[in-house]
């Protein structure tokens, strides 16, 4: 019986892909991976995979968790996916994406984890520095506020509580309904820290009066130890299809097992 708490991970890199800034990051993301992919959504069907792993259409009735993130590691553009059904569906987009630009796929590295859900002895330290709390916020007199519609139907403002954003962005959003993990492990978060500043960033690209839109929000600087294993990459908040929120784990010490099968060697590579 396979174990619950064991999500399989695979990252593909693309060594040959690079931008020149954040909008052409944006750009590409939304027409070669989304809509290459959302497009053919009933080709995916056919071959037993979901195209909404990429992003979720708002067409369709039934959806699933986002489980294909894009997001530049190591320097280079690269495609993560969690969960069995999750990588099947990353496997045959690349099998879409290899027949359009051949040209990009001669040089990659595709990786495989094991991941395992548990609680540690000590607390691991993540770090991320685009972090997009899930609520939209903004900064009035050195404050930050989110605004949610009452039941009165108006719009108030509330202060932002950040620790709790994050603990919900994790528990809630990403253990337990994207990895549908086991929620009876209880997770504390300390030693959290956020930076004082502030920047306002594209967040993800859309459109809005039938012409390309960028909205932007604002992002920060975080950092937290927790008392469970997470991957060495994940994603939390707003957007992180577009490469938002993306944590990095404090490697002082290796906690998790991790079995990397590299197909090819990194070259150097220009990528913002």
């Amino acid at each position: 019986m396979p174990n619950p708490t064991k999500i399989p991970i695979k990252t593909i890199q693309f060594l040959d892909i690079s931008f020149l800034n954040r909008r052409a990051f944006l750009d590409f993301i939304q027409k070669e991976v989304i809509e290459l992919a959302l497009k053919n959504q009933e080709a995916f069907s056919v071959a037993a995979c979901n195209a909404q792993y990429f992003h979720r259409d708002k067409q369709h009735k039934k959806s699933v968790e986002v489980l294909i993130h894009n997001l530049i590691k190591d320097n280079v553009f690269s495609l993560r996916a969690y969960t069995k059904p999750a990588i099947k569906s990353l496997d045959y987009w690349y099998l879409l994406f290899q027949n359009k630009y051949p040209e990009l796929c001669k040089n990659i590295i595709v990786s495989r984890e094991q991941f395992e859900y548990k609680t540690l002895e000590k607390s691991i330290s993540y770090t991320s520095y685009n972090w997009i709390p899930y609520r939209d916020c903004k900064r009035i007199d050195k404050q930050y506020f989110y605004t949610k519609t009452a039941l009165d139907g108006n719009e108030h403002s509330y202060p932002v509580d950040f620790i709790r954003q994050l603990f919900n962005n994790l528990v809630f959003g990403f253990i337990q309904q994207q990895l549908a993990l086991d929620n009876k492990i209880k997770v504390n978060i300390d030693n959290f820290s956020i930076n004082s500043g502030y920047k306002s960033i594209e967040a993800l690209k859309t459109t809005k009066d039938q012409a390309p839109f960028y909205p932007k929000k604002l992002r920060f600087n975080v950092q937290f130890s927790t008392n469970v294993q997470l991957p060495s990459y994940f994603s939390l908040g707003q957007n992180p299809a577009y490469g938002n929120g993306v944590f990095i784990r404090e490697n002082k010490k290796q906690t998790i097992k991790s079995y990397e099968k590299p197909k090819a060697k990194p070259k150097p590579n220009q990528t913002e």
